[in-house]
């Protein structure tokens, strides 16, 4: 008994066309898109060429930012340890005492 709800797929060879099905949504996608482009009121020049420069500078900071963490990466304060520190890690005696942990 066939019910309201049974969706019928597009098969080949007993496995469902997810190709054809990826293809139709990007197409009903472009169309909502272009509609939804069509209906907004054209920019004036001054506010296209606002947002040319916002996106200018954008594009600029991230390069900028990339470029810096690429070359110069922040550096840690266990990279820059002083040499005191490490001294006092080479001459810790090897055997300490053991600790037990008491029950609770």
């Amino acid at each position: 008994m066939a019910g309201s709800n049974d969706v019928t797929f597009r098969t080949e060879g007993g496995s469902i066309e997810f190709d054809h099905y990826r293809d139709l949504a990007a197409r009903e996608r472009s169309a909502f898109l272009r509609d939804l482009a069509q209906a907004m009121p054209s920019l004036s020049p001054k506010v296209k060429r606002r947002l040319n420069t916002m996106a200018a500078a954008f594009v600029v900071a991230t390069a900028a930012f990339w470029a810096t963490m690429l070359t110069d990466p922040p550096r840690t304060e266990a990279g820059t340890a002083p040499s005191t520190v490490l001294d006092v890690m080479r001459t810790a005696p090897l055997a300490l005492p053991s600790v037990v942990a008491d029950p609770i």
